[in-house]
């Protein structure tokens, strides 16, 4: 059984590291947008902040 929970674990947090990039990935494709790079800027920074979180909740799991 631990086993199982610890490949559900693995699992979860390829799923949102997957997410994480797709979301650097959206980010940084505005940065050439001048409007919006102060706006990208903020966003890679709380994402970095959000990924730290999600990984501290899944080693609590």
């Amino acid at each position: 059984m631990k086993w199982k929970e610890e490949i559900k674990k693995q699992d979860a947090k390829l799923a949102l590291e997957s997410l994480l990039r797709e979301i650097n990935r959206d980010m940084q494709a505005l940065e050439p947008i001048p409007e919006k790079q102060f706006t990208a800027d903020i966003m890679r920074v709380k994402t970095s902040s959000y990924k730290e979180q999600v990984e501290r909740i899944l080693q609590m799991m």
